[in-house]
């Protein structure tokens, strides 16, 4: 079955959540358990919801058949950029505008999921791209 664009945005949100719910658990548990830097926490904590976000969304949502050889290093360079945008945001809220860091996180999640669905729709799984 083919999934509409608003489908596939749907379930990468969703599974997005299960990246962001892990993102958050050791972002949370590196900076209020550990004492770690928050800006720190807040890309450990990315970096290992990324792995969740592309292994469930290679597997479910666009079932991919490539190997992971071919859209594996799509991905990095998708979740690169969203990494270099996560940490901008997230130290320009914190250190510049004061904000507390789940606040700054919250607002980075937003924009890195937007570039994210869009890089990775159109080019990490399109069919479209080689």
């Amino acid at each position: 079955m083919k999934r509409t664009l608003s489908s596939h945005f749907l379930l990468f949100a969703l599974i997005g959540g299960a990246g962001t719910l892990t993102h958050y658990l050791l972002m949370i548990l590196l900076a209020s358990g550990f004492g770690v830097n928050s800006l720190l926490a807040a890309q450990a904590g990315a970096a290992l919801g990324a792995l969740v976000n592309y292994g469930l969304n290679h597997r479910l949502n666009y079932c991919e058949t490539r190997s992971h050889r071919h859209t594996g290093p799509r991905f990095a360079a998708v979740v690169a950029v969203g990494f270099v945008i996560n940490g901008l945001v997230v130290a320009g809220l914190t250190s510049a505008a004061g904000w507390h860091y789940i606040a700054a996180q919250l607002g980075a999640t937003a924009l890195v999921l937007l570039w994210g669905f869009v890089a990775n729709h159109f080019w990490t799984f399109s069919r479209g791209f080689s």
